[in-house]
């Protein structure tokens, strides 16, 4: 399918409004973070000297839900109750620090009840996702203000966003597929566990390669870029959109983050991308009536997997390694993609760059494969999965025994 003038109009619209409005909230939340003291000091496992702002997630955040109601997308009513929940939380930080998981619990429940209240149905996925969203960025404002929570309380606040999107119907479409193509109805259940796994994995994954200016951001953009650009061509223009002021949103942030910080977007805004990634990333199909998926093979979660390929294969390589290490996963250190490539002895802007083009690679083959049949898709993906084991396995041979954090 051609993308029209009109739809690169408006996501350029979509993209630019969003983009000006992060730039500029980034600006209020970062003199907010230095007058609430919630800043990251330095530590071994980072690479920053001096302590730096957090809650640059919050504008990433007001600015996506900004633009989906300028866009039409959610009502402003929906969008006011959200943007209400996350004042309450931001207030708390300031005047009841010592309350402040009281006032979380209480905006998070009271921001999801009125929000599924507001839905009236369960039809609206947009609104699941804003929902999950939400908490995850509560959950977030509440480990920058705290310097740091119980891994378990992250946890469940990761289920209880999975479990809003499945109630509002978003899940993994491959089980559904192939257990009507088999005829296999126990197949469909799976579907429901596999979301679980995917949206908190992935979540994960966006929080871990938290560490490096621009890095996790940057790599959400690339990849909103590409499946906004999928989406269009496949005919599903408001996924598109959703995409491009997500794109926007992050696209505000970056300058005052890299190649020099200026501001931190902390657990709240990583936490926050990468769910909004996770779960747009399984609304639907990503291939063309024309494309692979009409033929034998239909992998609907195929797409996703390339275009998120990296923070996939970091997250393996460190749990991996960690694992044969006996150190345990949720704990820092300097031993992930980004550091073993700067180990090798690039500057970290460089490695970042690096990582920013194997991204955008990694986007392209998803772009290419959303209109070829399945015998060319399987070359390019075993072509892929060989290289990203080849890369792997030397990056694991890197001794970093001296450059783990605490």
């Amino acid at each position: 399918m051609e993308i029209n003038l009109e739809t690169v109009k408006q996501a350029l619209a979509v993209l630019i409004g969003s983009s000006v409005l992060s730039y500029v909230l980034i600006v209020f939340f970062k003199h907010l973070a230095l007058k609430a003291q919630v800043v990251d000091r330095p530590r071994q496992d980072r690479f920053h000297q001096q302590a730096v702002p957090l809650m640059g997630g919050n504008a990433i955040y007001f600015a996506f839900l900004t633009g989906l109601v300028v866009k039409g997308l959610i009502s402003p009513v929906v969008g006011l109750v959200m943007l209400v929940g996350v004042a309450a939380v931001l207030y708390g930080i300031f005047r009841h620090r010592d309350r402040l998981m009281l006032i979380f619990i209480i905006s998070a429940a009271w921001c999801s009840v009125l929000g599924i209240l507001l839905a009236g149905n369960s039809d609206n996925q947009l609104l699941g996702l804003l929902l999950g969203g939400t908490i995850l960025l509560l959950v977030g404002n509440v480990d920058d203000a705290c310097g740091g929570v119980i891994p378990h309380v992250k946890l469940i606040g990761q289920v209880i966003a999975g479990f809003f999107l499945i109630y509002f119907g978003i899940n993994v479409h491959f089980f559904i597929d192939v257990g009507t193509q088999w005829q296999y109805e126990w197949l469909r259940n799976l579907s429901y566990p596999f979301t679980l796994f995917w949206i908190i994995g992935m979540t994960n994954a966006f929080n871990l390669i938290d560490n490096m200016n621009g890095l996790s951001c940057g790599v959400a953009v690339i990849s909103s870029f590409f499946f906004g650009l999928i989406s269009f061509v496949n005919g599903h223009q408001e996924l598109g959109y959703i995409f491009f002021v997500f794109l926007g949103a992050g696209l505000g942030y970056l300058p005052h983050n890299f190649p020099g910080a200026k501001i931190f977007m902390g657990d709240a805004g990583s936490l926050f991308i990468g769910f909004v990634i996770a779960s747009l990333s399984i609304v639907g199909s990503w291939s063309t009536p024309e494309g692979w998926a009409t033929d034998r093979l239909k992998i609907s979660l195929t797409i996703p997997i390339l275009v998120l390929i990296y923070p996939i294969f970091d997250t393996a390589l460190v749990t991996i390694t960690r694992m044969l290490r006996g150190r345990p996963i949720s704990l820092g250190g300097k031993d992930h993609s980004s550091h073993r490539l700067v180990k090798l002895g690039l500057r970290p802007v460089d490695a970042v760059l690096l990582i920013y083009s194997f991204c955008a690679l990694a986007g392209f083959c998803g772009l290419f494969l959303t209109v070829i049949y399945y015998e060319q898709a399987i070359l390019i993906l075993a072509f892929t999965v060989l290289f990203i084991l080849l890369f792997g396995l030397r990056l694991a041979r890197i001794d970093i025994q001296n450059h783990n954090g605490g």
